[in-house]
């Protein structure tokens, strides 16, 4: 529809232009004896009508020529936008897709540490004098974590997986690309679901314990 309105607008522009070059050349024969059919009483105003009409007519058809050429390129560049905010979006789905199996084995994981992590939380995380925590013992443990107890256990999870896996950890940094660094958004992102699991209240397990009447039998 754009493009179709600019063609029109172009016509326009073409139409006012070769309007105002025929009356510059009608008043040049005129001038030249050659066109003689009018008198002049009535050759020079209907020239200069036609010839200032033709102008006006260039001028309002490149307007809109510019602004058709002006909406159409905005048009394209939001449906660029629209296209590659739909490849993004198909593509992190995707992504979240394939990861899925990851992030479920590292959960398991931590979950089936839970103890051991949970002390080590409370033995290395301190506070400072003004109440601060300090967690640089603790993010040295959970790095230690990642690299001597869950990562060599994500060697059983398909390439592609665990390549999603990472990828989606890097964009959840939020950094600029090239300060991107893949194995601490890894451990980053892994850090931050141990401490989901760790947060999460215990299941209660074993026997429920007996009511009074059961305590007398």
């Amino acid at each position: 529809m754009l493009g179709l309105l600019r063609l029109l607008a172009m016509l326009w522009r073409l139409a006012g232009v070769l309007v105002a070059l025929a009356m510059l050349v009608g008043a040049a024969l005129r001038l030249m004896g050659r066109w003689v059919f009018l008198s002049d009483g009535l050759f020079w105003p209907i020239a200069a009508t036609l010839f200032v009409g033709g102008l006006v007519l260039a001028l309002v058809g490149g307007r809109a020529s510019d602004s058709a050429f002006g909406a159409q390129v905005t048009e394209s560049r939001r449906r660029s936008v629209r296209q590659d905010t739909k490849r993004r979006m198909d593509a992190d789905s995707d992504r979240a897709r394939l990861s899925m199996p990851v992030w479920g084995l590292i959960e398991s994981i931590a979950a089936r540490h839970r103890d051991t992590l949970a002390g080590k939380r409370r033995e290395l995380v301190t506070h400072d004098d003004y109440g601060a925590a300090v967690t640089d013992r603790w993010d040295a443990e959970l790095e230690y974590f990642w690299l001597k107890v869950v990562k060599p256990e994500l060697s059983d999870c398909s390439p592609q997986a665990y390549r999603a896996a990472v990828e989606t950890a890097v964009r959840e940094t939020g950094e600029p690309e090239q300060w991107r660094d893949p194995e601490r958004a890894m451990i980053r992102a892994v850090a931050r679901r141990i401490e989901a699991v760790l947060d999460q209240p215990m299941r209660a397990s074993g026997p429920q314990s007996q009511g009074p009447a059961d305590q007398s039998l």
